[in-house]
């Protein structure tokens, strides 16, 4: 078994020698399902057949499956790469190979190497496209895209090869042009950045990112209807360009010093996820863990410092109390960033020579990465104040504009202001006039209830005058018998003083006395009447 996958349909995929085997992973009744032969040769698993099979390319050393989970690109020691597509198929059909390895672009003899060890499939980009990357022994990687056909779905599609990285597989620099260094290659996601990816092989571990496929992004988000021919082809032109766009490439771990030196490969790898930035956990052959933490990357064409994949753990230290801006926690990731890589491991047994070549190539590393430290600051700072200038002048014009209206609103605002004065004093006019005319009209046109009004005052006033001569009538009695009380009292007096006798009076003197009184009591009792009528009708 040379590799084993699981992919997104319900089965799993497994490799023997040239051949898939299709198997359910949840179905235990079933042993193997489908074969596909993906290359034809001896049915003899022997030795020595395997061995000039991958001398001759005829051996299928690795595969990846397609972003859509419904094929699956094989690569074979010599470089090629065959697809096998229909993995939905019905239980009437079965899966179909390529008889032809794939056309790889451009079309160079002998451009693409001779060996091929690694494929990988990247999940980034648009969606109907596959991004591969195919490594070889030799170090040498090649990030292929493969668009999807519009004309015929028959014809298989073409790879493009948009560029080639070569790794360095040791510490130090090769002595010797001619010497290749050789090792199998391994290529890993990073499911921490999907245009990330790494490489680990027998002298250590590489960081790779493609910011290639942010380009191809941003230039897919623009519409198809809507974009002219000339923006189109300096768009395509923008994507495919080389410069800030070339893949980033840095070496984190390396357990081979020199050439000289004993193969010594990390057994594994795994990315560990945290906050701000995950972690690269490798182990090495000596059961050392090395922790390096990632950088969240991500491509820009203002990114200054271009060439960091990874980085120290800043400190959220507070300086005088506030948090440090954005400008200096950039130049300090910029200036606490490492690439350098960590030697993990070396020889038990190292010649003083090989300890100064080490110290001295480390020195001339960390002269070479403080001085791309420091002419990154510097065009950091020329950014930014740059930046800050252009900033500067703007806000002096937005100011001087913001001057300018104002004095028009100051302005604006006295002469509103007087009018509104002159408003208010109009107002006030108005309504004087407007209370004098209302006063004029009622005046010259009484209502209704004045007339009635007018009456009840005439028939109050002349029950007043009645009431008035009946007091007066009631005064004049009350005089009358206050006269004959004293009379009564003078006529007691003098029968007191006399003491004579009173004589009687006379029949006919009884009589007048009598009529008389009883006339002014009828006539008090009258008044008395005529006066409670007044009150009540005054009530």
């Amino acid at each position: 078994v040379t590799n084993v996958a699981i992919f997104p349909l319900p089965k799993p995929l497994r490799t023997i020698t040239n051949r898939f085997r299709l198997s359910a992973l949840f179905s235990f009744h079933q042993r193997f399902g489908d074969q596909v032969q993906v290359l034809r040769r001896a049915l003899s698993l022997s030795r020595m057949n395997f061995t000039l099979a991958s001398a001759t390319g005829d051996q299928i050393v690795d595969f990846a499956f397609s972003r859509s989970g419904d094929e699956v690109f094989c690569l074979s020691a010599s470089g090629s790469i065959y697809r096998v597509i229909n993995l939905r198929c019905s239980p009437d059909s079965k899966p179909q190979v390529s008889q032809q390895p794939l056309v790889m672009l451009p079309d160079v003899d002998d451009n693409f190497g001779s060996d091929g060890y690694a494929l990988l499939s990247l999940e980034c980009g648009p969606a109907n496209c596959t991004l591969l990357v195919l490594g070889g022994s030799g170090g040498i990687l090649y990030h292929c895209l493969i668009l999807p056909r519009t004309e015929d779905i028959d014809v298989e599609p073409e790879i493009y090869v948009f560029e080639q990285l070569m790794l360095r597989l040791t510490y130090f620099d090769v002595t010797d042009p001619g010497d290749d260094i050789r090792c199998p290659i391994v290529l890993q996601r990073d499911p921490s950045l999907p245009n990330r990816y790494f490489a680990h092989h027998d002298s250590g571990v590489h960081v790779i990112v493609i910011p290639f496929v942010e380009r191809l992004l941003s230039f897919v988000q623009q519409e198809d209807t809507n974009i002219s021919t000339d923006v189109l082809e300096s768009s395509i032109d923008m994507v495919c360009s080389s410069g800030p766009a070339t893949s980033l490439v840095e070496q984190v771990v390396c357990t081979r010093a020199n050439e000289m030196a004993a193969l010594d490969a990390p057994p594994g790898l795994c990315v560990i996820p945290a906050l701000p930035s995950p972690w690269l956990a490798v182990l090495t052959s000596g059961l050392n863990v090395v922790n390096i933490p990632l950088s969240r990357y991500r491509f820009s064409d203002n990114l200054v410092q271009k060439t960091l994949l990874t980085e120290e753990p800043l400190s959220e230290s507070v300086r005088n109390g506030l948090p440090p801006t954005d400008f200096e926690r950039e130049v300090k990731m910029i200036l606490t960033g490492s690439r350098v890589p960590v030697l993990a491991q070396a020889d038990k047994v190292t010649s003083p020579k090989e300890l100064l070549e080490l110290a001295l190539q480390t020195t001339q590393r960390f002269r070479e990465q403080h001085f791309a430290q420091l002419v990154a600051v510097k065009e950091l700072i020329e950014e930014t104040s740059r930046s800050l200038r252009e900033t500067k002048e703007s806000q002096m014009k937005e100011l001087s504009q913001l001057g300018m209206e104002l004095d028009e609103v100051t302005e604006q605002a006295e002469r509103l202001k007087e009018k509104l004065k002159n408003v208010e004093d109009d107002k006030r006019n108005l309504m004087c006039r407007l209370h004098d005319v209302i006063q004029t009209v009622q005046r010259k046109n009484p209502s209704a209830a004045n007339p009635q009004m007018v009456q009840e005052i005439r028939a109050l006033y002349e029950r007043m005058n009645r009431l008035e001569s009946v007091l007066e009538t009631t005064r004049d009695r009350a005089d009358e018998f206050r006269e004959l009380d004293q009379l009564e009292d003078v006529l007691e007096r003098r029968s007191t003083r006399a003491r004579v006798p009173l004589e009687s009076l006379g029949e006919n003197q009884c009589v007048v006395l009598e009529a008389r009184l009883k006339l002014n009591g009828h006539e008090i009792g009258k008044m008395v009447r005529e006066v409670k009528e007044l009150l009540a009708q005054m009530d």
